[in-house]
């Protein structure tokens, strides 16, 4: 049997909330997943960062959660950016369509620089 994994913390820096995310995301763990973004996506004008940078796996699920919490915080007039996506799950997001509509930056950095603006 396989042990999912899916731990993260989180942190503020200004009005910018971050999410740093690591492990997997299947259908164990979404309910897990949903409930670090659910919160921040609530705020009126929220600046959510979500750095998936030791992110190793995210299923479609997880990817359609993505779409549906970046159009929820667009329509506040808030900012929703993904960061340090892996090579395998940014082929997938360029695969679906969401990389030309999430704002996703290479580094956490770039990330919070962008929310920030």
């Amino acid at each position: 049997m396989t042990v999912r994994i899916f731990e993260h913390t989180t942190e503020e820096q200004g009005p910018v909330r971050i999410a740093h995310l690591c492990g997997e995301v299947d259908s164990y763990t979404f309910d897990r997943f949903k409930g670090v973004i659910a919160p921040f996506i609530e705020d009126e004008s929220p600046r959510v960062v979500l750095d998936c940078s030791d992110l190793t796996y995210l299923n479609s699920r997880g990817i359609g959660y993505l779409s549906q919490a970046h159009r929820q915080v667009v329509e506040k007039g808030g900012k929703l950016i993904v960061s340090g996506l892996n090579d395998r799950i940014r082929y997938v997001m360029d695969r679906v369509g969401l990389s030309g509509t999430l704002s996703i930056c290479e580094t956490l950095d770039d990330a919070v620089r962008q929310a920030e603006s």
